[in-house]
């Protein structure tokens, strides 16, 4: 189980949980970036929708979904400038208890410099020792090309479609 305090650094990222005190860096990340890029990107949402209230709740369910053991969702952090710069998470699957899930997102601010692989292979640093997980499964739309190849740059292998005609990736690290 991950501690509340759970922090893991990499050169340029840490990862963690949010904490109460990153309401205001949570609301600059989701409001402060690029025009949309694509398909994919966050569209900078209304700062007057990232209420106080709407933060607590995410807490709340993050604190939750972690006790449980099942949904790991963590802010990305930048560590030169301490601005939020991303999320991620790590879902336990089903299948097997050596099995996880990982997925991740950086605001368009923070592409193009090599952070989406660090924080991919940081994510599988996390799952295989603190979560004891063996295996990493992503799913990506096939038409999103950049995150395909950061999952094969980590060592990802293309499985086949899922029911969702999304691309299935596997990582084995034991």
């Amino acid at each position: 189980m991950l501690k509340d305090t759970f922090k893991f650094q990499t050169d340029r990222l840490v990862i963690r949980f949010y904490q109460k005190n990153d309401y205001p860096k949570w609301k600059r990340l989701l409001s402060e970036m690029k025009s949309k890029q694509n398909q994919w990107d966050w569209e900078a949402e209304d700062i007057a929708d990232l209420t106080p209230e709407r933060y607590q709740m995410k807490l709340r369910k993050h604190k939750a979904e972690r006790q449980e053991g099942q949904v790991f969702y963590f802010c990305v952090e930048d560590r030169s400038s301490q601005e939020l710069a991303g999320i991620a998470l790590i879902t336990k699957l089903e299948m097997d208890n050596n099995s996880v899930g990982i997925g991740f997102q950086l605001n368009n601010l923070y592409w193009g410099q090599g952070l989406g692989t660090e924080l991919c292979k940081a994510l599988i640093a996390i799952a295989s020792s603190a979560l004891k997980a063996s295996k990493s499964l992503a799913e990506v739309n096939p038409q999103n090309k950049v995150s395909m190849q950061i999952l094969k740059k980590v060592g990802f292998k293309r499985m086949h479609h899922s029911e969702s005609g999304r691309e299935r990736f596997l990582l084995e690290t034991n």
